[in-house]
């Protein structure tokens, strides 16, 4: 990855222990008791791209010749991005196994660990690539290009069908970071 500033903050604040006085207090409880919160946050700086000077369609575009190109070779970035991840624990004891031992107590807890998982937390649509001719991820400019105008105009049928569907298919899910996903889960420790 070529980046030129790269930052990853990550927070961790838990009350681990399911054992008696973990956490604040309420009442007779300890709502706290076993609960952990992990937040990591990244943001990194623009990768390179090479501009390019010629609108190409997305599918067969003229690339025999090769295409020109502004500036040089991986001298535009692309933006920036940001992402954070949420996880939340919260471990239960259930029973107590194992032999006991002399004082009469059983060594090991059989416990559960709940959990939600938050990956891309606000949702943000980070930019992983770009076309080359606008430098943005859902327009290449080919069809507001001299040669996309052509070959609009050229279309005997539905110009509007030809350019809606030109639009999805521009529409690549490779060039943006996966939306907010959330997991919720459980495991058993013993």
């Amino acid at each position: 990855i070529d980046s030129r500033h790269m930052i990853t903050v990550n927070g961790n604040y838990d009350f681990a222990s399911i054992n008696k006085g973990s956490g604040p207090k309420m009442g007779r409880f300890y709502p706290l008791k076993g609960a952990s919160m992990n937040l990591t946050m990244n943001a990194r700086s623009g990768e390179p791209y090479t501009k390019s000077s010629l609108a190409t369609p997305v599918i067969g575009g003229n690339i025999q010749g090769g295409v020109p190109i502004v500036g040089t070779i991986q001298g535009s970035r692309r933006p920036s991005t940001f992402n954070a991840d949420l996880r939340l624990d919260k471990s239960f004891g259930l029973v107590k196994i194992g032999k006991k031992n002399e004082a009469g107590i059983r060594p090991k807890t059989l416990s559960i660990n709940t959990f939600i998982q938050c990956q891309n937390l606000f949702n943000t649509r980070n930019i992983l690539g770009v076309y080359g001719y606008t430098g943005l991820a859902d327009d290449d400019g080919y069809l507001a290009s001299p040669q996309g105008i052509l070959q609009t105009n050229a279309i005997n049928t539905s110009q509007q069908s030809f350019q809606d569907f030109y639009n999805i298919r521009m529409l690549s899910p490779g060039l943006f970071a996966n939306p907010r996903s959330i997991v919720l889960g459980a495991t058993l420790g013993f």
